[in-house]
């Protein structure tokens, strides 16, 4: 028999007391946004806000992916009722896109890129209206080193109320393989600049990857997990890297029990 994907819209809740997950909304045919899949998802003032995504035209064509379905979609999740509405924001707003990255700092969300874009957007959540912070530059390639350019499924992470950072991802090259990156770039809010954080010679730090996560821990550092390098075919990570904010430097963790590369 033929199966084609099970493309899912319902919500679930993890409790790390009982460590067990319940389903805590239907899903589209109880007013979520529709099945997608490399959307962003930040937290803020008790809800969630997901952006953006890619559905592959299911809709439209079951057992052919369509290249380049993507949204500029926004929706919030309340995370006390359990229910969804899209937010309809008046004046300008982003493209649509996919595998990009979205963090909450303060009362905004800052939204970077996704395949084939190079721009940094900010949305406000008080008076719901999106601004672009940073266009792309000229050559989205970057071949300057002077701003991190287009690419996608890199990891993101908050930096205080003062910025955040970016690190690895890939870019697609016509007529080439693909790019993979193993960089760390900041981007600073108040300066609206990006900065690439060179390591010091000879220091270790996390291979070329994309498709990573990246959180923050603290003011001063930040987790790094997993990912894949695909260029193409892929090989998958387990590995584990704490980033010190202040030394600028890369410390690899030796974790026990890993979960399997992923």
């Amino acid at each position: 028999a033929i199966r084609h994907p099970a493309w899912q819209s319902n919500a679930w809740a993890f409790n790390f007391g009982s460590r067990k997950w319940r389903k805590i909304h239907e899903g589209e045919t109880a007013g979520a946004p529709s099945a997608r899949y490399s959307c962003s998802a930040v937290l803020h003032d008790d809800a969630l806000y997901l952006f953006g995504g890619d559905d592959g035209g299911h809709k439209k064509s079951m057992f052919n992916y369509i290249f380049q379905a993507w949204f500029n979609e926004l929706w919030r999740f309340d995370l006390r009722g359990y229910t969804w509405q899209q937010v309809r924001p008046s004046g300008p707003k982003p493209v649509k896109r996919a595998l990009h990255g979205a963090v909450a700092i303060g009362d905004s969300m800052y939204v970077y890129g996704g395949l084939e874009l190079a721009d940094t957007w900010r949305y406000d959540f008080g008076p719901q209206s999106w601004s672009m912070v940073s266009a792309p530059p000229a050559d989205t390639d970057t071949r300057d080193g002077s701003h991190p350019g287009r690419r996608h499924a890199f990891a993101m992470a908050a930096a205080g109320n003062g910025g955040f950072f970016v690190f690895g991802g890939c870019r697609h090259v016509r007529g080439m393989r693909p790019m993979a990156f193993d960089d760390l770039w900041y981007y600073d809010i108040g300066g609206n600049a990006w900065a690439k954080k060179e390591a010091a010679s000879g220091a270790g730090h996390p291979s070329a990857r994309s498709h990573l996560s990246m959180i923050r821990l603290s003011t001063n550092y930040l987790l790094l997990y997993g990912g894949a390098l695909c260029i193409p075919g892929c090989t998958c990570y387990g590995d584990s890297w704490l980033y010190k904010v202040d030394a600028n430097a890369w410390q690899a963790l030796n974790a026990s029990d890993p979960p399997i590369h992923r």
